[in-house]
């Protein structure tokens, strides 16, 4: 594995840190002698036979946290695809795997599966909303599929929440207010949003609930804009003639293109409420029952009159669709260019779920858990702008009744003093349902369609049953091996109206072993190493199998027919502990078959895009991360990461030129550091980076650029934030995210420098 000399640098800086974080991590007079520490040997599973990595309620509250997602934004090597505050596309991307590939990413909340398997995409994310920031206790995230106790949907990685119950009575309620000043193009906006929650609770001997309600007013920048070929085509002396309002930029492939707007989706302005209900119920002191209900709820706006069109006319009145004149040439405006849009959505989950937690014997974690569409409307004129704005013509997607169903069943024997085994063995089940129907509308600001033009509906079915011991054995070595069997089938998918016009298959089926082993020695205390070595499948999901459309320029084909991505992954981690941090060095490799990832088919005109199986991709990869508190002064704790991923295809039949190239959308390096001044016990500053290297939009690698829109950009941002507790009950906090004001791309632009205040209250 080749490593460019910039990349070489800064590893030599990070591994430098390290060492300098470790020599001075000895104890002081001044310091704390003990403290927990992100990354210490303390993860949710001690038998976990990979690299994890963690962070706290404590460290969360000292960072600029507006959704459950950005608790892993500082973690090594991780990322979600946030553009903005209540975005619901926040896919995950780690190692070997891009935010177009969300299927590859494990979610869990107290064991309740938070994932969407319904597809594989970046707007197809986990459902983050489920989980309130303030209930947080901890997150875990554990890399790559190494654990017996997950499926292959944690390939890249599995993120796992632990959340809160109160131990008495609580009351406390918070406010969040957002600005950001966001200036690019034609574009100069101050664009603000709240987010407001409270929570009561309580515990009455073995009784406890838990309510809380959040409500989020929020709206983006703009995340797409209308991009036009540059025409050489002389206008006529009829077209309309735009005096004002385009601008010529160069696209990641170095070409221009002429942007006269913000497309219609480009705005958004959302509202999301929350409401969530836990009850647990303590059967015996080391035996819990708990329920939890939650009811999320979206109202979206897009395309609002003034957020869209940059081109004005002689008169300054906005110029919307037709043929115009530009500079002396004619462009012909689609009249969806600036098409309006909304929607709505319901979401419920319900899950119920029992544990034990005896400290030597056996022990049960049950979990059931349902995930409903009750609602989810997306509505999109087709009529142009502005008559758009009141109704007209348009058409409508329903997603109601899409879901899934889980039902997990693990029992682990925790060894005593003389038992060098412990034992887990569990059953998971899950099924997930997908229906689409789209409509034409002759007001698309109604439910009234005026005909269906395609539906889609689609199962696939898990069953799966696991193994895994940990034998410790000859003092400092403990094996950890288990066995994962799947058995998974896709049944009742039919395509009706999409491409191909219609489709109704018979159930297929397909079984998968993947065995995983690990070995680790920990001499002591402060010194633990692994090799960890696994097999995972990952099964193709409802949308990639049934979910197709055609369009004049592309058609997004489906494809029943596809097979399970299958990998072979080895991790080599050293870790070292010190009273006052932890530090972690990982060699990673991924070599999988017939990856699934979406892709075009140049040979077919018009080209034809959808999920495809590659041959063969190979990553290989190093992550460094560190964590300290109080070393280098009493008062200031530390926390670095890089990491530098090296990915290959190595062999794709569909399109042989992409052999050789870089993966798509996996940045070269990952980098984060933390660094808190605790001035005084009610005050406290921090500074945080968010560092993402070169990566490329597709597989043949063709970007010459990385900062233009609708490219991959390379960035570092800086977020700071400073706390004060204003008396037992009261904190206010004053914070700035990308506070450079960095124009970054992650082929949407991402948020400008923005301003968050934030107050919370509490009894």
């Amino acid at each position: 594995m080749s490593i460019p000399p910039d990349v070489r640098r800064r590893l030599s800086l990070a591994a430098a840190l390290l060492c300098a974080q470790h020599a001075l991590a000895q104890p002081t007079d001044t310091a704390p002698q003990q403290v927990t520490v992100s990354g210490s040997r303390t993860a949710i599973n001690p038998n976990t036979p990979a690299a994890t990595d963690s962070i706290d309620r404590s460290r969360l509250a000292d960072l600029n946290i507006a959704n459950p997602e950005d608790s892993i934004k500082y973690l090594p090597n991780i990322a979600t695809r946030k553009r903005f505050i209540g975005d619901r596309n926040g896919a995950i991307e780690s190692r070997g795997t891009n935010n177009r590939m969300s299927a590859r990413g494990l979610v869990l909340a107290d064991g309740v599966l938070l994932s969407n398997f319904l597809g594989s995409q970046d707007q197809i994310a986990p459902r983050w909303s489920m989980v309130f920031p303030e209930e947080i206790d901890r997150v875990d995230v554990v890399y790559g599929p190494f654990s017996a106790l997950y499926s292959g949907n944690a390939i890249a990685a599995a993120v796992l929440f632990t959340t809160r119950m109160p131990k008495g009575f609580e009351a406390n309620a918070g406010l969040q207010l957002q600005r950001q000043r966001f200036d690019f193009l034609g574009t100069s906006k101050t664009l603000q949003g709240n987010l407001a929650n409270a929570f009561i609770g309580n515990r009455n001997g073995a009784w406890a609930y838990q309510l809380g309600v959040s409500h989020l007013d929020s709206t983006s920048q703009p995340t797409g804009f209308a991009a036009l070929t540059p025409s050489t085509t002389t206008a006529a002396a009829t077209d309309r003639v735009a005096t004002s309002g385009a601008y010529t930029v160069s696209n990641r492939l170095g070409q221009d293109m002429v942007i006269v707007g913000v497309g219609g989706g480009g705005i958004e302005r959302t509202k999301q409420t929350n409401l969530k209900f836990k009850l647990s119920y303590d059967i015996e002191p080391t035996l819990q029952a708990r329920l939890t209900a939650i009811r999320w709820t979206n109202d979206r706006q897009a395309g609002a009159e003034g957020d869209t069109s940059y081109l004005r006319d002689s008169t300054g009145a906005p110029i919307y669709t037709g043929p115009v004149a530009i500079a002396g040439r004619r462009y012909t405006i689609a009249a969806n260019t600036f098409s309006p849009r909304n929607g709505e959505e319901e979401h419920r989950n319900l899950a119920l779920m029992l544990k034990s937690s005896h400290a030597v014997g056996w022990n049960i974690d049950a979990v059931a858990s349902s995930y409903d569409f009750a609602k989810n409307i997306a509505r999109t004129a087709s009529t142009a702008p502005p008559l758009a704005f009141s109704g007209g013509a348009g058409t409508m997607n329903r997603q109601d009744g899409s879901g899934w169903r889980t039902l997990d069943l693990k029992v682990d024997r925790r060894p005593g003093a003389d038992d060098p085994h412990w034992l887990t063995l569990g059953a998971h089940w899950a099924q997930f349902v997908f229906k689409q129907d789209n409509f034409s509308t002759s007001d698309w600001l109604a439910d009234t369609p005026t005909a269906t033009t395609s539906t889609v509906r689609a199962k696939t079915e898990t069953q799966a049953l696991f193994v895994q011991d940990a034998w410790s054995f000859s003092g400092p070595w403990k094996a950890i091996v288990g066995l994962r069997a799947e058995r998974w089938r896709s049944f009742d998918g039919s395509s009706v109206g999409g491409n191909p016009a219609s489709i109704a298959l018979p159930a297929r089926s397909e079984t998968a072993w993947s065995p995983k082993a690990a070995l680790e020695w920990a001499p002591d205390e402060a010194w633990l190493a692994r090799l960890s070595l696994a097999r995972a499948t990952r099964f193709p999901t409802p949308v990639e199998l049934f979910q197709g459309y055609i369009s004049a320029v592309q058609q997004i084909t489906s494809d029943p027919n596809l097979k399970p991505e299958r990998g072979l992954f080895t991790d080599l981690t050293v870790e070292r502990y010190f009273p006052r941090g932890s530090a972690r060095l990982t060699l990673f490799n991924e070599d999988t078959r017939d990856t699934l990832f979406n892709q075009s088919n140049g040979a077919t005109i018009p080209s034809t895009s959808n999920a495809q199986n590659i041959d063969r991709v190979r990553v290989r990869g190093i992550e460094l991360a560190a964590d300290t508190r109080g070393v280098l002064h009493p008062k200031l704790d530390l926390s670095a990461s890089v990491a530098y991923n090296d990915s290959r295809v190595l062999a794709n039949r569909t399109t042989p030129a992409t052999v050789g190239k870089r993966f798509a959308q996996l940045p070269l390096t990952r980098a984060t550091a933390i660094a808190i001044w605790r001035q005084t016990q009610t005050f406290n500053v921090s500074a945080a980076l968010r560092q993402s290297g070169r990566q490329y939009a597709n597989l043949n690698n063709d970007d010459v650029r990385d900062d233009a829109y609708n490219s991959l950009s390379s960035f570092a941002v800086v977020d700071l934030r400073a706390n004060w507790q204003l008396s037992p009950q009261a904190r206010l906090s004053l914070g700035l995210d990308n506070a450079g004001d960095k124009r970054y791309f992650v082929n949407h632009p991402f948020p400008g420098r923005s301003l968050v205040v934030e107050v919370k209250l509490g009894l």
